[in-house]
């Protein structure tokens, strides 16, 4: 298992000889943001690139299961899984990530 700070990616999967992979899981910040930030919020650094309040909000959780069975050392179960909320826009509505 390996992580990387920005990137969402959790490509589980068994390889030809029976190793469970998986070369991201997990990253800082919610999932379907940008570098931890609300996207709206990150936005406008990423075009001007001056300091700019970002907002933080965890709306996701990316999750992941690895179950061997030993002494044989089978893989038994490789699962992934996300769960996903609404992003709070302003004047109270919300749209879904």
């Amino acid at each position: 298992m390996g992580t990387h700070t920005h990137v969402p990616t959790l490509d589980t999967r068994v390889l030809p000889k029976g190793t469970a992979y998986v070369s991201d899981v997990g990253m800082t910040g919610p999932s379907g943001g940008m570098q931890g930030l609300h996207p709206r919020s990150a936005t406008p650094w990423m075009g001007n690139r001056l300091p700019t309040k970002g907002k933080l909000e965890l709306v996701g959780m990316c999750s992941l299961a690895i179950r061997c069975l030993f002494p044989n050392s089978k893989l038994a179960l490789i699962r992934s899984w996300d769960t996903y909320a609404l992003w709070p826009l302003e004047k109270g509505r919300w749209f879904p990530v």
